[in-house]
């Protein structure tokens, strides 16, 4: 699916935004492999009034090109009425950017708001939630039958993926620890250049002009905006570049992967956090967290406990929350929306965890924003008319 510049809502549920094609013939750009799978998504039903989910996972079938917006229907099967489908379409855009903010906002929580260093148990436990939550799903029948199937010849194949993943996941929450949300949130555009470097060194994708220009303003308005950031941490940084470099290098290996191993959506979830649990339960057995864990008092109390089976809950609504909004909006709806949350995820974060910025800074994040912007429409533009879609 569409890669929406790795947004910022890292949990350990997985980006389905990241999860590419499933065919041979999809080496392309990820966002008209979006607007494919978008189209896809609204002409199957289950009849179950869940079939966004089930269908999700089956979405690598071949689609015509010939309609950019979905036909939404109702848990019976049939068209919706137009009132119906565009409250549909409203309502799964607020659900998306309510767990999308909400998902980076509550690890922020866990990562800097208690002084234990747990961040593997932390990471552990969203992903022993995903494994239970989709496990929950596939017994019910919400997804695809069989997501939840263990198979060792599969999950060897889908180990690399999966370091990726874990490294994507620990670098992430180890920025959130140290960089305050509008830094993180800005500086997660950087890895639309990493993958766009990627793409065009590894496959070969044409790099157009409005792209690199995109790019060159997300860069100038991040490193400045890093420069007059008074809470300026080093290490913050440090791991805030190297999640960077880990989200393009899944992105990038994702596309490759799903050439030779064929999952649903929701077994790419379960392969994802079944194998980090080890990854990450042997990490927090290195650096001692089970011992940090035991004597640290804070983490020992309700409200540590609620916020933490509440990010597990959140991270996979998100999932649930992203591919409805696909379900019933068009492509390029989906990736403004994607785009335009980071608004609201700065200011929220900014006001909630009371993030001194200074004027300058402001600006310069703005400017970033402004580039994130701009990439954003500039790939919507080439997925049109690579689609034969109007622009």
């Amino acid at each position: 699916m569409s890669t929406k510049g790795i947004g910022t809502e890292d949990s350990a549920i997985g980006y389905f935004k990241f999860k590419g094609a499933t065919r041979d013939d999809e080496a392309e750009d990820p966002l008209l492999i979006e607007m494919r799978q978008t189209k896809n998504l609204a002409s199957h039903s289950n009849g179950t009034g869940t079939s966004f989910v089930a269908d999700a996972a089956t979405s690598s079938s071949s689609v015509s090109t010939t309609s950019s917006t979905p036909t939404s229907l109702n848990a019976a099967g049939a068209p919706t009425s137009s009132n119906e489908s565009t409250s549909a379409a409203i309502i799964s855009c607020f659900a998306y950017t309510f767990c999308s903010i909400t998902m980076v906002l509550t690890n922020k929580a866990l990562a800097s708001q208690y002084d234990a260093d747990i961040d593997f148990l932390v990471i552990a436990f969203q992903s022993l939630c995903a494994v239970l939550l989709v496990l929950s799903c596939d017994t019910l029948g919400f997804i695809q039958h069989g997501s939840a199937k263990f198979d060792p010849s599969v999950a060897l194949q889908w180990l690399p993926v999966n370091l990726f993943f874990v490294s994507m996941l620990s670098t992430g929450f180890l920025s959130l620890r140290y960089l305050n949300v509008p830094m993180v949130t800005i500086f997660k555009n950087l890895t639309n250049v990493g993958i766009m470097w990627g793409e065009w060194s590894l496959y070969g994708a044409h790099v157009s002009l409005g792209a690199i220009l995109a790019c060159a303003i997300m860069i100038l308005g991040a490193v400045l905006a890093a420069a007059n950031d008074i809470t300026f941490s080093g290490i913050g940084y440090f791991w805030m570049l190297s999640n960077c470099v880990c989200c393009a290098g899944y992105v990038l290996y994702m596309k490759h992967a799903t050439k030779t191993v064929r999952l649903p959506k929701f077994a790419m979830v379960f392969y994802n956090n079944l194998l980090s649990l080890p990854i990450l339960l042997a990490g927090a057995a290195v650096r001692g967290e089970y011992t940090t864990f035991l004597w640290s008092e804070d983490l020992h109390t309700a409200a540590y406990v609620s916020l933490s089976l509440y990010a597990g809950l959140v991270g996979f609504a998100l999932n649930l929350a992203t591919l409805w909004c696909v379900s019933n909006n068009s492509a390029t709806t989906y990736s403004v929306v994607g785009a335009m949350n980071k608004i609201p995820l700065a200011v929220v974060g900014w006001l909630l965890f009371r993030t001194p910025i200074t004027q300058k800074a402001l600006i310069f994040l703005s400017l970033s924003m402004c580039g994130g912007f701009l990439y954003t429409y500039t790939k919507l533009r080439e997925a049109n008319q690579a689609a034969g879609l109007p622009r």
